[in-house]
């Protein structure tokens, strides 16, 4: 399990530095892209979006590099990837966005899943996060 949760999280990881770089270092060209160009609040909102995707790369970095420490973060992963395909298109269902955005996140919604899969694939293997941790059901009083 090792190698997918690697595989799944580096390459989320990797896939988020890519999307997120672009709107943090070229804010403008990504208002046009976007067709949202016009007020420079719009560029500090593209600014602020890069910043949350490339965090969560660095989120997904951290479940690949160590998937038993960090494995209870990919619940939100999978909350933050479901957010960005919904909201993005419920703007597109309304008319609001052109195709190249909803296009984009079909990654997301496909990194969701691959996430809900590892987290349920890993249940066990992974076992309690804390060296000597006893579970809930065979905890005394």
């Amino acid at each position: 399990m090792s190698r997918l949760s690697m595989g799944v999280f580096g390459s989320g990881a990797l896939f988020n530095l890519l999307a997120g770089v672009p709107f943090l270092l070229l804010p403008q060209h990504m208002t046009e892209l976007l067709g949202a160009a016009g007020s420079p609040l719009v560029s500090l909102f593209m600014q602020l979006t890069g910043c949350s995707i490339v965090l969560f790369g660095v989120l997904y970095a951290l479940i690949a590099w160590d998937i038993r420490r960090f494995r209870p973060l990919i619940l939100l992963g999978v909350a933050g990837k479901l957010t960005v395909v919904a909201l993005v298109w419920y703007a597109w269902f309304g008319a609001v966005l052109g195709w190249f955005l909803p296009l984009l996140v079909l990654a997301d919604a496909l990194y969701s899943l691959l996430f809900v899969y590892v987290y349920r694939a890993t249940a066990e293997a992974v076992g309690p996060v804390l060296e000597g941790a006893k579970s809930v059901t065979t905890m005394q009083p």
